[in-house]
């Protein structure tokens, strides 16, 4: 403790001392015939009988630091400006009621927020009183009255009321129950009144938007909008922003189109940047990153927004089941698909992206051609809605089946499956010519007589004996492997492998419970009621400092691997406590045992066991 401080407080106790005397002398003064020398200072006031007591002077006087706090408390801008002053008549003024603070100088509630905790207060405080009264103390008025007109000759306790007339007993009984009710009811009341402002408060602030992760997936169309109008600052517009309770009401997020492609960009790095952490915090394995990742990298050729995974999860499987059991129903289909709009998205987002891949791989003149036409007879007939009348979907699940072996192959991208490529190559093309677009088999075989100095239809699929007659097979037919392979093309083929393989449903992803809380928060947040975001140079900075002593930062080796009275390792315990988590690092690590990752021997993961360990049971390390 300072000097300052106990000097203010020893002066407190002597200012206490003082108004002890002087209140307790101005208030003998008060007497109709004070002694000569309290004459003596009542003429110094007046000694008439309209001038004021020197006693409610003294308690004017004494009072008045509380009703300049009351002051400061009704009007929140005078005080910070004398918090901020730097008169020194000022600084004494304010030190004598609190002392000088760095932290929170100048911050206060604004003079509606005090207004509505008055409120709040009153509110529970008539409410509280208004309820006593008429179902407590009233409805007793009557009832005691009677008790106490009844005249008792006899008293038979007379030990405790030896001298009562009345049944003084059964009032006191009667309303005992009563005086402690009043007494303590108010901790009930503020419970009931905190319930229901906190929750009206809450709806109007559209606090728990976002509780379950059903409901993120529900709204998750919503988020990149929510976080471009919350936490990215606004353009320079001459239109301000809505204020108040209707706009909070009637506000709403909406959708961003698939031609807004800067502002999901900004929310699909912030969300990547968010899984990215809790893959590094363990909290997720590598499955669940790639389900819960938007890609890093924009295809200009989808005009769609590419959606998480995890959203997009078993789509296309169900899409391929209702697509064969169609019958020739377009329309119907159609309906059906864009009832599920995560179905539609994850639809035209596999057919944009098998276009772009073949197209990408086929390079042959011979080939070319005829893959073009047949992409833009779907394309048409996708425009003119008879896609399912006009082909026929029933062999639609073996082209899928072979899809996903050539996208395995892709994923690999090795020399030696090349022959296996090309085969994939020829089966689909059968596949789609014979199976699915039999109304176009002359078109399709005309025009490869026509590229070709009429060979003839025969030979170009693999039933033919001369592999030169063979269709993708001559050199330079088809792009493989991939060289270079680029980031952005590994990651399309890779997240479309997720969409066409993962045929279980992604409800439960993430798994672990502190991610799920983790997402539900940051979703919800985004749909408060916030400040706008100011730009960055316009931030206030600040510091975070934390003091600790002689406390262990990070466990050793031989902290994790030492046993307790009980015969349990900390380590030991973590991993019973964090099952999900440890095998997540495992899988981080490369390792699939303790034993082994103990038996490297190496620095790099001596150190990451100890800061996984350390996280999770050093509060100081987390901080």
């Amino acid at each position: 403790m300072s000097l300052y401080v106990k000097l203010r407080f020893i002066l407190k106790v002597v200012s206490a001392a003082a108004w002890v005397i002087v209140l307790s002398v101005s208030y003998a003064y008060t007497w109709d015939n004070p002694p000569g020398f309290a004459q003596t200072i009542k003429s110094w006031f007046g000694s008439n009988s309209s001038a004021p007591s020197l006693f409610i002077l003294a308690v004017v006087v004494y009072l008045s630091p509380n009703m300049l706090a009351a002051i400061f408390f009704m009007f929140p801008f005078i005080r910070r400006y004398l918090e901020r002053s730097n008169y020194r008549i000022v600084m004494l003024m304010m030190w004598w009621s609190q002392p000088r603070l760095y932290v929170g100088r100048g911050m206060h509630e604004s003079s509606f927020s005090l207004f509505k905790y008055t409120v709040f207060w009153v509110l529970l405080l008539f409410t509280k009183l208004a309820f006593s009264y008429y179902i407590e103390i009233k409805p007793l008025v009557g009832p005691t009255k009677a008790i106490m007109r009844v005249k008792i000759s006899t008293f038979q306790w007379h030990e405790f009321f030896p001298h009562a007339r009345n049944n003084i007993g059964v009032v006191v009984v009667l309303w005992a129950p009563i005086i402690l009710v009043y007494f303590m009811d108010t901790q009930i009341w503020y419970a009931i009144f905190s319930t229901l402002f906190g929750g009206i408060y809450g709806a109007f602030r559209r606090l728990g938007e976002i509780r379950t992760l059903g409901m993120l997936r529900s709204r998750f169309q919503s988020l990149p909008g929510a976080f471009n109008a919350s936490l990215i600052p606004e353009e320079t517009t001459d239109e301000p922003r809505k204020k108040g309770l209707k706009a909070t009401l009637s506000r709403r997020f909406t959708e961003i189109p698939s031609n807004k492609g800067k502002k999901a960009a900004r929310f699909a790095q912030l969300w990547n940047q968010i899984i990215t952490s809790f893959r590094e915090e363990d909290l997720i394995c590598d499955r669940e990153m790639d389900l819960l990742l938007v890609p890093y990298w924009a295809d200009t050729q989808l005009d769609l927004i590419q959606w998480p995974p995890f959203l997009l999860a078993s789509k296309i499987p169900i899409a391929l089941d209702m697509a064969k059991d169609s019958s020739g129903k377009d329309r119907e289909l159609t309906k059906r698909i864009e009832a599920d709009n995560y179905m539609s998205c994850a639809v035209r987002e596999c057919y944009a992206s098998f276009k772009s891949i073949i197209m990408h791989l086929v390079r042959g003149e011979r080939e070319k051609p005829f893959i073009e036409y047949m992409f833009r007879e779907v394309d048409n007939h996708i425009e003119a809605g008879n896609l399912i009348n006009e082909f026929k979907m029933s062999a639609l699940p073996s082209l899928y089946g072979q899809f996903v072996e050539l996208i395995k192959y892709l994923l690999e991208n090795n020399q030696k499956d090349r022959d296996q490529v090309v085969i994939l190559f020829q089966d689909m093309l059968e596949v789609v010519t014979r199976d699915i677009m039999m109304e176009e088999q002359d078109q399709i075989f005309s025009l490869i007589d026509s590229n070709h100095g009429g060979v003839g239809h025969e030979g170009m699929f693999p039933l033919d004996p001369e592999p030169q007659h063979q269709l993708f097979a001559s050199e330079g037919a088809i792009r493989f492997p991939i060289e270079p392979a680029t980031a952005a093309w590994t990651e399309k083929i890779k997240r479309l492998h997720l969409l066409l393989t993962t045929k279980e449903s992604a409800m439960d992803v993430p798994s672990n419970l502190e991610a799920r809380r983790r997402i539900s928060f940051f979703s919800n947040s985004l749909f408060m009621d916030m400040p706008l975001a100011p730009k960055v140079r316009n931030m206030l900075s600040f510091s975070v400092l934390t003091p600790y002593y002689t406390e262990e930062v990070l466990f050793s080796l031989y902290d994790l691997d030492s046993p307790n009275e009980d015969g349990v390792s900390i380590l030991f315990y973590l991993q019973k406590i964090y099952p999900d988590e440890w095998n997540n690092f495992l899988e981080r690590v490369k390792c699939t045992s303790e034993e082994e990752l103990k038996a490297n021997e190496s620095e790099e993961l001596e150190e990451e066991l100890r800061l996984w360990a350390s996280y999770r049971g050093q509060t100081l390390t987390r901080t």
